[in-house]
Order: C-alpha cells, then sequence, then structure tokens
C-alpha cells in the first residue's frame, strides 16, 4: 500500500486530486456530453408553437467534449506511466484500451447484426464493416450519410478515438526531448488545417468533416495541455486563468452557435472546450465542481461509454424512424425509449464493462510485473 501512495503522489492526478488517481469531475462532464448528444438525436422538443431544434443541434458538439476529455486524459495517463516506470510500454497500453473499448462495441455490433438478420432493421453490410474495423469516419466521408446506415453512424466518432490512441504513444515515445515543440506545431498545424480545409476544399458532403484528420485538433490540444500542466510554474498560471477562459469559451461558444451563424465556432471549440474542462479539474471546490461530481451525474458519466453506443438504436428523430425501418417505433418514443436505453447501458456497464476492464488490468498487471517491480501498482493506478 505505501508503494501505491507513493506512486500515487508522483503523478498529475495527485497534483490535482490529493492521493487519487480518479477524477471525478471528468465523469460530470461526461454525463453533460452524452447528455449533449442524446438531445441531438432526439425528436424535436417544442411547447406550442414554438421549437427548441437550434438549440438541440448543439448537442452535436458533446462529441468533441469526448475528444477534449479523452486528449487530456489518455496523454495524462501514459506521461503518468512514464514518469513511475521511466518509459510507455505500448503492449500496456494497448491492452488498457483494447480491453476497455472493443468488448461493449463488439457486443452491440454483434446484436445489430442479428437484428439486421432477422429484419428488425436495416444493417448493410459495408457500414457495419467499416464500424467494426474502425473506418466508419472515412467510409462515411467517401459515401455520404445514408439512413439506412443509421445504427452504426455514430461509430464515425469511435474510429476517430482508436486512430488517436494509435497515434498518441508512438508520437510521445518518440518525442521524448522535444514535445513541448511537437505538441505546439501540431496543435498549430491541426487548427490551421482545419481552417484550409472548411474555407477552401472541404468535399461536397458535409459527412466528410468526420475524417480523422480534421478532428485531430480536438484531441491533440487537450493532449497538449496535459503535457504542459506537468510543469509546476505554469499549472499555476493555467489554474489562476482558467476559470475566466473557461467562462469566456462557454459564452463565445453559445454565442456564436444561437446568434453569431456559427462564426469560429469550431475554432471555440476546439481550444475553448479543454479550458472548460481545466477550469472545474484545477478547482475542485468550485461550484459548478461539486456539482459536476454529484452522484447522478458521475453515474451516468461512468455508463457514457454504453449510453453512446446503444442510444443510436433507442434515441432517432421522429423524421429518421420510417427511413431507418419501423420495427422499433414502439422503443424508439419518449420515455419508453429513455428507459430501455437506461437499462440497457446499465447492464452493458455492470456485467460487460466492468468485469472484462478487470481482466485486461489483470493482464497488464502481469506484464508490468514482470518488467518493472512496481508494475502491478503501476496498473492500478493507470488501468480504466
Amino acid at each position: 500500500m505505501n508503494c501505491v501512495r507513493e506512486l500515487r503522489r508522483a503523478t498529475i492526478y495527485s497534483m490535482l486530486r490529493k492521493s487519487t488517481g480518479y477524477i471525478p469531475t471528468l465523469d460530470g462532464w461526461r454525463a453533460i456530453a452524452i447528455s449533449a448528444v442524446i438531445l441531438y438525436h432526439s425528436s424535436t422538443v417544442s411547447v406550442g408553437e414554438l421549437d427548441f431544434r437550434n438549440e438541440q443541434d448543439l448537442g452535436l458538439y458533446g462529441v468533441s467534449l469526448f475528444f477534449a476529455i479523452s486528449g487530456f486524459l489518455i496523454c495524462g495517463r501514459l506521461l503518468d506511466e512514464e514518469g513511475t516506470t521511466g518509459r510507455i510500454s505500448l503492449k500496456s497500453f494497448y491492452l488498457r484500451r483494447v480491453f476497455r473499448i472493443q468488448p461493449p462495441a463488439l457486443l452491440y455490433l454483434l446484436v445489430l447484426a442479428v437484428l439486421g438478420w432477422i429484419g428488425v432493421v436495416r444493417n448493410p453490410f459495408w457500414p457495419w464493416i467499416s464500424a467494426l474495423l474502425c473506418f466508419r469516419n472515412f467510409y462515411t466521408a467517401s459515401v455520404g450519410v445514408v439512413s439506412a446506415d443509421l445504427y452504426t453512424h455514430h461509430f464515425w466518432s469511435l474510429a476517430v478515438e482508436e486512430h488517436f490512441y494509435l497515434f498518441l504513444p508512438l508520437l510521445l515515445i518518440v518525442t521524448k526531448r522535444w514535445r513541448g515543440y511537437v505538441f505546439g506545431v501540431l496543435s498549430v498545424c491541426s487548427v490551421f488545417w482545419v481552417f484550409l480545409v472548411r474555407h477552401f476544399f472541404l468535399p461536397l458532403h458535409p459527412a466528410s468533416g468526420e475524417r480523422t484528420d480534421l478532428y485531430a485538433a480536438a484531441l491533440i490540444f487537450p493532449a497538449m495541455l496535459a503535457f504542459v500542466i506537468r510543469r509546476e510554474e505554469i499549472r499555476v498560471q493555467i489554474a489562476r486563468w482558467s476559470p475566466t477562459v473557461a467562462v469566456l469559451s462557454a459564452v463565445s461558444f453559445f454565442a456564436s452557435a444561437l446568434w453569431l451563424e456559427s462564426k469560429c465556432l469550431w475554432l471555440i471549440v476546439i481550444c475553448g472546450f479543454p479550458f472548460i474542462l481545466l477550469g472545474t479539474v484545477l478547482h475542485p471546490s468550485a461550484l459548478i465542481s461539486k456539482i459536476l461530481e454529484s452522484r447522478p451525474l458521475k453515474y451516468i458519466g461512468r455508463i457514457s461509454y454504453s449510453l453512446y453506443l446503444w442510444q443510436q438504436i433507442f434515441v432517432v428523430n421522429a423524421r429518421e424512424i420510417s427511413q431507418a425501418g419501423e420495427r422499433l417505433r414502439l422503443l424508439q418514443i419518449f420515455p419508453l425509449n429513455l428507459l430501455c436505453l437506461l437499462t440497457l447501458a446499465s447492464g452493458s456497464y455492470f456485467l460487460i464493462e466492468r468485469p472484462i476492464i478487470g481482466i485486461g488490468g489483470k493482464l497488464v498487471s502481469r506484464h508490468n510485473l514482470a518488467s518493472h517491480p512496481n508494475g502491478g501498482a503501476i496498473a492500478e493506478i493507470l488501468v480504466q
């Protein structure tokens, strides 16, 4: 236990959360992100002649919030591992990611294949294969959005994250001496690339915007912040200014989206969302941090991955139900759809995610014990 405590004190998370490697604030933000996505996919909410479709459409940016969380958290964990062992183990990292990401996704795709086989839903072959093999975003970019592909379309964001997981650890290993400069250059270049594509040669259909290269900045910039806040003097300055920057980012986001025709919205999302996260992570005593760490939000955050996977079946805009297949119509109507979604996602989390993550943790522990005397303690900190 003493060994575990000492290792935890060495991590970026111990700097932010005393002696634990868990940041409950991020679970709260995951809950916000998945709630936004569900609202985006829902039928239009209306009161009399007033509808809230424009506000609901902002839920699309819940995916960008997920990206900001992933970029910050995954980079921080990799750097923690290096700080405690002196190196980054690709085998341990990919074991953790495979056991964390793939089993619930494979279960979803298996259930979808069965539903397609018995004729309950439409499940075209190539969209399903592209989701299975993690290139769903590039498939959509090449053919556009087709209503028959509805139930695997959300795998585009999982593909982006998987590509990031392949890229980030290799980048950290190769650029050990020049990471600050490399992260800075990559952040600027990835943002500039989005600007070039959006303003000069974005392909015809909007789904092209789901390509990995156009979302790389949303993951690289928060990863850079996870790197720079390891230096105490920088962390102190960011902690001082992050609440102000977070408020300005939030105000700018809503102002741009609702009143300024989305001008510079993509840049606000890429750079502003990570600072909104840091504004709470670095200030755990703030009121908003306390709200984000409340039990309901933490629970929704913990099951957010399963919620994201299964919401595509149950939360369907009314105008898409007839196009995607009507046999699930009853289960796609509020409030039964949300009840089914919450039940299924909770079952997936407790029966699939947690047990298999535990198996992955044991495999990582064995690998680390064989290569480092403190490997078991390290795995206890890093596996999630």
